[in-house]
């Protein structure tokens, strides 16, 4: 079940019309939130709701999915997102990792890293 719940959160994120709806963001992100992107940068909450909310639509998929569980309310998720054009033409992939802790019943991402795949 957990597996099942993680995924679909992830999913959710990657998701264009999820990225620009703030509500949504606000409450799958932890208040804590610390993020490590592909580019170098170091983001918390607001800054990654910001630069979601800002970004250009990306077309995202994802795949290797795998979770391991760190405590009884905490999981990482590791995986693969491939990053596509408008036209379906793959650009580049991405190893992603991320924590997430139950909070009052719900799953919320605590951690984010993300390193693009270069060979």
């Amino acid at each position: 079940m957990k597996y099942k719940e993680i995924f679909n959160l992830e999913k959710l994120l990657i998701n264009p019309k999820i990225r620009k709806t703030k509500e949504t963001l606000d409450m799958i992100i932890s208040e804590d939130f610390i993020e490590f992107g592909i580019c170098g940068n170091i983001c918390d909450k607001n800054c990654t709701i910001n630069d979601l909310m800002n970004e250009k639509e990306k077309y995202m998929k994802i795949s290797e999915f795998r979770i391991r569980q760190l405590d009884d309310c905490v999981i990482q998720a590791t995986y693969i997102v491939s990053n596509f054009d408008e036209n379906g033409k793959k650009i580049k992939n991405s190893l992603r990792s991320s924590i997430w802790r139950l909070i009052d019943e719900n799953w919320q991402i605590i951690f984010h890293q993300g390193t693009n795949i270069i060979c």
